[in-house]
């Protein structure tokens, strides 16, 4: 078989078409790879802040709940309420945020109880100081069930953001 100038010429651009072809799919890949690890990194930015939020809320009832136990204003009452609120609201965001992470889902499941768990408590040491008086609230929220809870939500908040920052290393 003989070459001819003329199919050297279309061998070397059928092969530089090739390689181009090549090199850009291998890009597209590295960019669709990228984009992937971003939307991941940006989802895992996000469940941490609602972590963040949450844990900001739960303080406010925790801080609520105390501050009516020494004044019983009624103001402090909405504020718990409010937070208690927000407490839901994101644990509700969360649920959604780790939908693809069964790991998460369950720890957001537990997460949930242990809330309401502890809303249960919060509203045990208010309704005793109003009808025992301070003291029996402060003794209650002083009580190895009332601090458990608060220590088991901690505990679930950072196995979450463990985690992700786990999961960020992997990416």
């Amino acid at each position: 078989m003989k070459f001819t100038f003329k199919t050297g010429i279309y061998l070397v651009v059928a092969t530089t078409i090739a390689t181009l072809v090549a090199i850009g799919g291998a890009y597209q890949l590295s960019v669709t790879e990228r984009v992937g690890q971003a939307k991941a990194e940006a989802q895992s930015q996000r469940i941490i802040a609602e972590l963040e939020e949450l844990v900001s809320a739960k303080e406010a009832a925790e801080s609520a709940t105390l501050n009516y136990l020494v004044s019983r204003s009624d103001q402090e009452l909405e504020q718990l309420r409010r937070a208690e609120a927000s407490c839901e609201i994101k644990i509700a965001h969360l649920a959604e945020f780790v939908a693809g992470n069964a790991e998460q889902q369950r720890r957001v499941v537990v997460l949930d109880l242990a809330a309401k768990a502890m809303t249960v408590l919060q509203r045990e040491a208010i309704r005793l100081r109003q009808q025992q008086g301070m003291a029996a609230g402060v003794s209650f929220i002083s009580t190895p069930a009332y601090l458990e809870r608060g220590r088991e939500i901690d505990r679930l908040v950072d196995a979450m953001r463990r985690e992700e920052h786990n999961l960020a290393i992997e990416r």
